[in-house]
């Protein structure tokens, strides 16, 4: 049963290219070493740890063709 439902189940490759670099709030792109684990944008100012901003950004990206459809707010982490 679980096969057949996942033989229907589409699947795209994604780019994850930048996504550690690139601000999901305001999309500036700053190189960062892997040691630094905090995402801090210089344009806005947006924080938050750097793998949360990836997969916001990923997100974001994968959810750019549904964007009539869905309204996605980025929110502070606390």
């Amino acid at each position: 049963m679980v096969s057949r439902w996942l033989s229907s189940v589409p699947i795209r490759t994604v780019a994850l290219h930048y996504t550690t670099q690139d601000c999901p709030k305001c999309g500036n792109r700053q190189k960062k070493s892997l040691s630094q684990r905090t995402h801090r944008c210089d344009r806005c100012n947006y924080t938050a740890p750097r793998d949360v901003a990836a997969a916001i950004d990923h997100l974001l990206e994968r959810t750019q063709e549904a964007s009539s459809v869905y309204s996605i707010a980025v929110l502070p982490v606390p």
